[in-house]
Parts: C-alpha cells; sequence; structure tokens
C-alpha cells in the first residue's frame, strides 16, 4: 500500500495493539490489554513530535508498534508512502535504516562488554559494506558531532557519565542518517543540569541534519523546549492534537488541563489557574471505562453521554483536534 508524495513522514491509522492476558490451569485467553486502541496521528517531515501522558497511557507501545518491535492487531503505518505492516522482513530490514531509537536508560541500552567504537558499528556492519578503517571514522565522525572525542572510541559503556553514555547512544542511532528518530524519554534518568545539555543537542542535530523526531515523555517541560506538535494520549487513546502554542496556551480536554495544571512553576502568578487533583487513579486498560475513557476521573463530566458514548477526534482547526464531547463537530 503506497500512498501519494506528501510532507508526511509517518502516517497511523486506526491502529490497535492488544496484549492477551492469559489464565487458569489450561491457557486460554481471558481477555486483552488494550494499549492502543484505534489511534490516528500522522508525524511531518522535519518536524519535533511531543507524544505525552500519564505511565501506562501506551505512549512507548504506540512508538514500538511503529517500529514493528510488537505486531499491531490492526490499522495501518506508512512511512513514508510504504504500510509498514504489509511488507516482509527483507524490505522491513532495509527500511529499518531510516528508523531508529534512543531509549531511556542509556546503560541498559549499551553493551557493558564492548568499546563505544564497537557498539556504533553495529548497525554500519549490519546494513553497510564498509571497511574497518572506514567504520572508525565514521564513529569518530559521529562522537563528534554529538560532543565527544576519540578517546571515546575505546572506553566501556561503563567508564562513561549517563550524559556521556547517552551521547553514544544518539551517535549510534545517527550512524545510518535516518529520517526518523524516535526518543523514547531521553532525559529522563539524567541530572537536571544534564538534561538541558541533551535537549539542546537534540536540538542542534535536528536542525542542523533534518531530522524528525518522536517525543515520547512524560515531562511537559521537555516538550515545551523543543516540539512543534504534540498528541496528548491517554489509556491508548489520543485525547487531544495542535501545535504546541494551541496545546500549553488554550489546552482543549479536560485530561490536559489536568496534566499543565501540575507542572511546577518557579514564579507562580496571582492569575494562574488552581492545580486540577483527578480523582481516582488511572483505570486498566484491561477493562477500560465504556464512553469516553477518561470520564471516571474528569472534572468536567457532563453526565451520561460521557459515560456511554465514546467521543471521536473533533477538529477545531486546520492543526487541532480534541476527543471530548464538550466540543461537538
Amino acid at each position: 500500500m503506497v500512498a501519494n508524495m506528501t510532507d508526511t513522514l509517518v502516517d497511523i491509522q486506526n491502529l490497535k495493539v492488544y496484549f492477551p492476558i492469559r489464565g487458569g490451569l489450561i491457557p486460554r485467553v481471558a481477555g486483552y490489554v488494550k494499549a492502543v486502541d484505534d489511534v490516528t496521528l500522522n508525524i511531518d517531515k522535519g518536524e519535533v513530535f511531543g507524544l505525552v501522558g500519564e505511565s501506562g497511557s501506551g505512549k512507548t507501545t504506540l512508538a514500538r508498534a511503529l517500529l514493528r518491535l510488537v505486531e499491531p492487531n490492526s490499522g495501518h503505518i506508512l512511512f513514508d508512502g510504504v504500510d509498514l505492516l504489509k511488507i516482509g522482513k527483507g524490505s522491513l530490514k532495509h527500511l529499518r535504516k531510516d528508523m531508529q531509537v534512543v531509549f531511556q536508560n542509556p546503560f541498559l541500552s549499551l553493551n557493558p562488554r564492548m568499546i563505544v567504537r564497537n557498539q556504533i558499528a553495529e548497525p554500519l556492519t549490519a546494513h553497510t559494506k564498509m571497511s574497518e578503517a572506514e567504520i572508525t571514522q565514521r564513529a569518530s565522525e559521529l562522537l563528534k558531532l554529538v560532543g565527544l572525542s576519540d578517546e571515546h572510541l575505546w572506553k566501556y559503556s561503563i567508564e562513561l557519565s549517563g550524559g556521556q553514555a547517552q551521547r553514544v547512544c544518539i551517535a549510534r542511532a545517527l550512524a545510518l542518517s535516518p529520517k526518523l528518530v524516535i526518543l523514547d524519554e531521553p532525559t529522563s534518568s539524567l541530572d537536571v543540569s544534564v538534561q538541558a545539555q541533551i535537549l539542546n543537542l537534540l536540538e542542534d542535530l535536528q536542525k542542523r541534519l533534518g531530522l524528525t523526531y518522536l517525543l515520547i515523555t512524560h515531562d511537559l517541560g521537555v516538550v515545551e523546549y523543543i516540539a512543534d506538535r504534540v498528541a496528548v494520549m491517554y489509556l491508548g487513546k489520543i485525547a487531544e492534537v495542535g501545535t504546541f502554542s494551541e496545546i500549553f496556551q488554550d489546552p482543549a480536554h479536560p485530561y490536559t488541563e489536568a496534566l499543565l495544571s501540575a507542572v511546577p512553576k518557579v514564579d507562580p502568578a496571582p492569575t494562574d489557574k488552581a492545580r486540577i487533583i483527578l480523582r481516582g487513579n488511572i483505570p486498566s486498560p484491561a477493562s477500560p471505562p465504556t464512553g469516553c475513557r477518561f470520564h471516571t476521573r474528569c472534572q468536567k463530566y457532563i453526565g451520561d453521554i460521557c459515560r456511554d458514548v465514546e467521543p471521536n477526534l473533533t477538529t477545531l482547526s486546520a492543526t487541532r483536534k480534541v476527543a471530548c464531547h464538550l466540543y461537538k463537530p
């Protein structure tokens, strides 16, 4: 399935990722965890797309499905016009060089028994026919690109600081000049001062190399710093999508309002809105609420329609959509 050539790099349509729950003496499927449930969104070439939400909302599962590290149950994932769910392993391996990922914990991403040079060499060995000397030269160039020197080529990951290790992971992700880089909580395991350095690096690389980022995070401060557009995810569903300014200056969905109210402020103004305390806990994705999935905790609950009818994404503008019964098509 090939789409028309546009400025869209990733086009996700009606994606569902369910995990079976097995139990009993004779293992059988007793239900499903609906980690990603009918999600539709797109990422344009050259933009930083932020995906935010609480832990358990389905952000990382969505990214893993995009990389086909988990197999979706249904839907379409078009990457640069090619439906990733309709191609074989050979074609998928060829496209994998265009999709790279930087994980949350760099020390779990790196092999402690391998020197940095060999870790950066792995994607080059798998996807190119470069000689050992060319690989060493490329690794050296990549380390300099991320702010490290040649001396780090011959070190093991346990000899690196957290920030240095994450820079190595970024260098490895850039080795094959990918079109899309997925950043899965890339700064959450780092010290605050180092977080700022890594964010500055990622922003600089994005502009210099024309990269497209999918930034997954629960930290709205990170999104505010680097993202162009933002999608808010709750319990496997997209609650709201919009540009950075639309989401942060005038949130439409009650869940987005609650998330933004929880962001700490150094010098709060008297006119700032009061903190919104959500009632209860996030429900289980194995048995999500009927209707709007947020209605059990919503501060703007308006009755039976919230409980019984699932809202669709309503278009508010050319760049903005919201899934809430407060807004009618």
